[in-house]
């Protein structure tokens, strides 16, 4: 499964502009959204990880996150160390794949 689907962006957003603005967006927040996770998951605030998750799991999708969707859906189904630690590979290897596309778009 891709990290991040580059088509289904596109196609599900077809005004670049705004694929691009949202692209920025999502890593205007991804990290610092992320890491106020983990913090939370470290502190056994379950309740509070699922919450937000919601909010994470969304914004994967509008930016075609297929993998971090698919790490989300698991770790909610079965909350441990290994998927959190998917989980957040996926997001990082989101980040990194966002970053790349915007280099590309900018080029």
């Amino acid at each position: 499964m891709q990290v991040f689907d580059q088509t289904v962006l596109e196609i599900k957003i077809s005004q670049a502009a705004f694929r691009l603005q949202l692209c920025e967006d999502y890593l205007l927040h991804a990290a610092d959204d992320f890491l106020e996770i983990e913090q939370l998951y470290q502190s056994d605030k379950l309740p509070q990880v699922m919450e937000l998750l919601i909010k994470l799991q969304g914004t994967a999708s509008l930016v075609a996150g297929k993998q971090l969707e698919a790490n989300i859906k698991q770790f909610k189904h079965s909350p441990n160390d290994v998927n959190f630690a998917q989980m957040k590979h996926s997001q990082m290897a989101l980040i990194q794949a966002i970053e790349a596309y915007l280099l590309q778009q900018t080029q």
